[in-house]
This record gives structure tokens, sequence and C-alpha cells, in this order.
């Protein structure tokens, strides 16, 4: 799993790709796309690298081309000319200003966003704190159904979809997550979770 830039203390700026390897001879570097909108990597200059190290800050780079390949984006940065030079950057992850995110339609959210947020269950007596979002999980998305919530409870962890029935207020300001639970969800398989509903959309990207 790749370096969260928030353990760093980074949340200022969020991470786009993920160098994976050298590409070429003239050093370039083939990265892992990690956003909804890979085609903005291709407009814009000015990015940030990060090695993953939480006390380390982002070195300022500037993206000289770029093009996609193989279900990845092929980046060229000035001053890197070598293989050598590439391979220094390997593992390295491209990062932007968290402003400078697309802003999404109503009732998408970024994944960045729903980490880490409350959840708290509505109940005839009140609204009841259940645990805390660990991760989003989006393999649903490839047989339709709406991205997981692993939500981290005293009790263990349990799976919520990320349907509007279901999850019918996120504050994202509040980092606050309202969930009302289907009948048996809690004492169901927590690998078994239903599919059907109004989905949100869990974006992936970060920018």
């Amino acid at each position: 799993m790749n370096p969260d830039p928030r353990d760093s203390g980074q949340t200022d700026r969020v991470t786009v790709a993920v160098i994976q390897k050298p590409q070429g001879r003239h050093g370039e570097v083939l990265a892992r796309i990690l956003t909804d909108f890979p085609e903005r990597l291709l407009d814009r200059r000015q990015v940030l690298l990060w090695n993953g190290h939480p006390a380390a800050a982002g070195q300022p780079a500037t993206i000289t081309r770029g093009w996609f390949h193989k279900g990845g984006i092929v980046l060229q940065f000035e001053g890197c000319a070598t293989r050598a030079d590439a391979e220094k950057l390997r593992g390295w992850h491209v990062q932007i200003p968290k402003a400078d995110r697309v802003e999404l339609p109503a009732g998408s959210y970024y994944i960045s966003d729903l980490t880490d947020c409350e959840v708290f269950e509505r109940t005839a007596d009140g609204a009841k704190r259940m645990g805390r979002v660990r991760e989003v999980i989006a393999a649903g998305e490839n047989l339709g159904g709406p991205h997981l919530l692993e939500v981290e409870t005293p009790d263990g962890a349990i799976l919520i979809p990320l349907a509007q029935e279901i999850c019918p207020s996120i504050d994202i300001s509040a980092r606050r997550i309202e969930v009302v639970l289907p009948e048996g969800l809690k004492d169901a398989n927590r690998a078994s979770i239903p599919q059907s509903g109004t989905r949100r959309t869990g974006r992936k990207s970060k920018y």
C-alpha cells in the first residue's frame, strides 16, 4: 500500500500518480494513475514530488511532456534526462495542491475526503457513533454496485454500501457520515454486503 500524504500531516496536497519505474532511456518515468481526471496531468506543468517519507517535504518539479501508456502515464520532468535519474524517482508520489482538485457534482465525493470520517447510526434514540471510516473499497464498481465504506468499530470492521438510502447524510466539512443500516446487516457476514440502491459516487481521484 502506498503511503498516505496525510500520515505526514500533508493535508494541503494530494497524490495523483505514483512513479513505478523508468520508461525509456531519456529520463521518462511510468506512473500509476490515481485520478479520475488523468488528462489534466498532460496540461499541467508544475507539480510536487514526494518520496513517501513522513518527515520529507515535497519537491517542486516541472513536467516537460507526458502521454498515456498501457493504463498508466509516462512523464518526463525537467532535469531528469537519463535512465539513472529516472530510477531515483521510483516510488515517488506526484502531487498537486488540494485546492486544485476538480469540483465534483453533488453526491460525489473524493475517497480521501471520506476516509477518517466519523460514522453515526441513526436510531430511534438518536444518532449513535459506530466508528471511523478506515478505507473506501471501490471493487464493487466493476459489478455496477456502490463503493463500500470499511468502518472500524469496537466490535470489528463492517462494510457499509455508499448508497443514498443507507448513507443519507454526508458532511465532509464536519467529517461526519450518518447511516441507516438495513436490518440484519450487523449480524451478516461482514464481507456479504447488499449491492442494491441508488449509488453515491466515491471518486478514487484526488485531482
